[in-house]
């Protein structure tokens, strides 16, 4: 299946650094772009992705849910998020290394939540919450930043360690 989308990059590219618009119509449309959004995203090595970093100024995500295991992380599921938005948080947090498709070769320390719940809708429309927590919390933060205007380079923990490029 041929994907007419690419990642787009760059740290002020003013789709990257807008607001998203909420989605209020649940069409078929919606449904391909969604299908759309995982394929890129697993085309890219990605473990999520957010509609604005394939040029798309609208509220929809897509994360993969993973399990730690002895021999590292392990796929398990992935989701289509429309419209999340973030309802509770742990009053922990952690840091943890992160990229992203839009700066390529660029990590660092970024400080996240250790859980949060989630409201969001499906790509049918059906409202829905889930708890994530760890990896998962954490792919799921930053996709959401993306649809705020807010990429993982304005979150960076100060440290010693230099940037990696």
């Amino acid at each position: 299946m041929e994907v007419h989308y690419s990642i787009i990059t760059g740290a002020t590219n003013p789709i990257l650094r807008s607001v998203a618009d909420p989605i209020e119509n649940f069409t078929e449309d919606i449904k391909q772009l969604a299908l759309d959004m995982k394929l890129v995203c697993h085309e890219e090595d990605g473990v999520g992705l957010a509609a604005p970093q394939i040029g798309l100024s609208v509220r929809i995500i897509y994360t993969s849910q993973w399990k730690n295991t002895p021999k590292g992380l392990k796929f398990l599921s992935d989701q289509i998020m429309i419209n999340p938005h973030i309802t509770a948080k742990s009053t922990t947090m952690n840091k943890d290394v992160e990229w992203c498709l839009s700066l390529p070769g660029i990590e660092w320390l970024v400080k996240r939540y250790d859980w949060i719940k989630v409201k969001f809708q499906d790509a049918t429309g059906k409202k829905l919450t889930k708890t994530y927590k760890d990896f998962d919390a954490r792919i799921i933060q930053h996709e959401i930043d993306h649809l705020d205007g807010i990429l993982f380079i304005d979150k960076l923990v100060k440290s010693k360690e230099k940037i990696k490029i």
